[in-house]
């Protein structure tokens, strides 16, 4: 902290991966102290920084009053400094009265108890508060602020925002910054009527996006057919209502020509479960079994899901004999989770499958196609995605384009696995991790891509690919 400053950040972002929230906390705490030692500012606002990405709810408020107990004065004034504790106050629950009691000044405390706007937006579209929220919109706008920045907070609850009446409390966003940028705003919030005026010729993804968004798909299915048509993958007809219906409708895109043979390649689809939405639980697996001209081998592991969720995992997997299950009676996190699905399954190849994401029928053959024509170097393939709201709807993925690259649609060769060893036994980001740990190892040529969406993947705020693309 004191002599290496920058490497912080790096370092809280690789032990995060592997810590518990408790140890963690106890981590940041000990860097407190070693901020308050610091001859510059520098290494308090990295650790402030941490404290903001990885302390826990209960930890934060007494993180930030041991700060203001212990950092000098003449640090606490900065304007930095400032800015960054007052993202971090606002997520404490001191009074006025106890910071008054530390002997700060008035202005200070004024200063950084005013919660950022930034802050105001996440706090009112997380609790669902639209009056809080149209309120920081018009804020927003009235401070010149852009809208794509705006976008990239409230993208992941689309459906939520388009049952709100944002669209009316805010509706000065329709004169304010960039044509383009009210059609994205406009297809997050939901603005019916700004959408039937404004979406006229279909040029790019938010055009595309927008007129979906209307229950209008024939854009939508037209980019689909330009790009599966050099892959020989047929379109999902949607004409949805919720996400399931969209997973009803890619499963059914089947291409009956394709047959099974019997020197078919054998692919273990490997799916690790904690409390899963069992509604779309079925869609997922049936996905992974159903996939065309391949021998599918479902291995699924229950990481400590609850009692009742559990049985219900149990009784669904029932009703698909041959699917190999096992249950760990505590949760060690998906990567542990796929290390012990390695070992249980034999496919030549071997892709992940989500438990709240569905796999067009051709996904894993197109894949294995990929994998076949770019040589026996290729040892990993990604494809596209495509994020599905509750209303059934696409959503921007986080760059605002309509088709995602997520390392949730990985598939391996086994060889893989020899060559570079198992998943690292982290949190989060492990496939990640494995990709970049394939390409060093092995060479750029190691992994490649498919420009198809061939996962469509529930994107409900409060999943795991949409808070990490957050």
């Amino acid at each position: 902290i004191r002599n290496r400053p920058t490497e912080i950040g790096p370092f809280f972002e690789v032990i995060g991966t592997v810590l518990s929230p408790d140890e963690l906390d106890r981590a940041l705490l000990t860097a407190i102290s070693g901020a308050k030692e610091g001859k510059s500012d520098r290494g308090l606002m990295r650790i402030l920084d941490a404290i903001n990405k990885y302390a826990s709810p209960a930890a934060v408020n007494w993180m930030v009053f041991e700060l203001l107990s212990r950092v000098p004065r003449e640090t606490l004034n900065r304007p930095p400094v400032q800015d960054m504790l007052r993202g971090l106050a606002w997520r404490a629950t001191f009074t006025t009265e106890q910071l008054e009691g530390l002997g700060l000044a008035p202005s200070f405390i004024k200063v950084i108890t005013e919660v950022p706007l930034v802050d105001q937006v996440r706090r009112s579209v997380a609790g669902r508060d639209w009056a809080e929220l149209a309120d920081a919109v018009n804020a927003w706008i009235g401070r010149n602020l852009p809208l794509s920045d705006l976008i990239k907070e409230i993208r992941t609850y689309s459906h939520e925002l388009s049952q709100s009446d944002l669209a009316e409390m805010a509706g000065y966003y329709r004169v304010y910054d960039t044509p383009d940028a009210r059609l994205m705003f406009a297809a997050v919030i939901g603005d019916q009527p700004y959408l039937t005026q404004a979406v006229e010729t279909r040029e790019g993804d938010a055009s595309i996006i927008a007129r979906a968004r209307m229950g209008r798909f024939d854009w939508l299915e037209a980019r689909l057919d330009e790009l599966g048509a050099p892959l020989g993958v047929k379109t999902p007809s949607f004409n949805p209502d919720t996400v399931q219906d969209v997973f009803a409708s890619v499963l059914a895109a089947r291409d009956p020509k394709v047959r099974k043979t019997a020197r078919a390649p054998k692919v273990t689809a490997i799916m690790t479960l904690f409390n899963p939405d069992l509604d779309l639980l079925p869609f997922a697996i049936d996905s992974a079994l159903a996939q065309e001209g391949v021998e599918t081998e479902l291995v699924v592991i229950d990481d400590g899901s609850e009692p009742e969720i559990a049985e219900a995992i149990e009784a669904l997997l029932a009703e698909r004999p041959g699917v190999i299950f096992e249950r760990s009676a505590v949760n060690t996190g998906p990567y542990v989770g796929r290390n012990r699905a390695l070992q249980l399954s034999k496919g030549k190849f071997v892709a992940i499958q989500d438990g709240d994401d569905v796999s067009h029928p051709a996904r894993f053959r197109t894949q294995i196609e990929a994998l076949k024509t770019a040589g026996d170097q290729a040892m990993l393939t990604t494809a596209g995605h495509l994020r599905i709201d509750g209303g059934g709807r696409p959503q921007f993925e986080h760059d605002f384009s309509l088709v995602g690259d997520g390392t949730m649609t990985s598939m391996f060769r086994r060889e893989a696995f020899k060559a570079v060893g198992p998943f690292a036994s982290v949190r989060s980001r492990g496939d990640v991790e494995m990709r970049e740990r394939i390409r060093a190892a092995l060479g750029a040529g190691a992994v490649i891509h498919v420009d198809y969406p061939l996962v469509y993947c529930n994107a409900a705020p409060d999943t795991l690919s949409n808070r990490t693309a957050r």
